[in-house]
């Protein structure tokens, strides 16, 4: 079959069928042909099982090389994104009801009075003494 090894650890395994599925998503092509295999992760973890995703334990420089470049590539990705600004969303009219509108019209008809500026024209208006503030 592969020389490629078996991961020597669960944790080893779930980070490499973690990769495997985020690039099945981003659309590689599956190594398997598992027709009952619908979800990435699955099928992720059957090719890393199967021997079919490569891998090898990276050196302490090799790692750190291979971080700056993702590093890289994401600030790119970020840059890439603000320079191609989506357009504005459509301007939708609010839908008004007749109904409201005529309701609206009667209560600006109604005649009404400021609250503390024309007492004497209130009392007149009411009939009564009304009290101020200070009771």
């Amino acid at each position: 079959m592969n020389d490629v090894p078996k991961p020597d650890s669960t944790f080893r395994l779930v980070l490499l069928a973690a990769k495997r599925a985020e690039q099945l998503i981003e659309g590689a092509k599956p190594r398997l042909t598992d027709h009952n295999c619908f979800k990435p992760t699955t099928l992720a973890l059957k090719e890393v099982e199967a021997g079919l995703v490569p891998w090898r334990i990276l050196t302490p420089e090799e790692y750190e090389r291979w971080r700056e470049e993702e590093l890289a590539q994401r600030e790119q990705e970020k840059e890439r994104e603000l320079t191609i600004a989506p357009p504005p969303p459509p301007v939708i009219e609010p839908f008004v009801d007749v109904e409201e509108e005529e309701e609206e019209e009667e209560l600006e008809e109604v005649e009404t009075f400021p609250a503390d500026e024309d007492l004497a024209e209130l009392e007149k208006f009411s009939g009564e003494e009304l009290l101020d503030e200070e009771g």
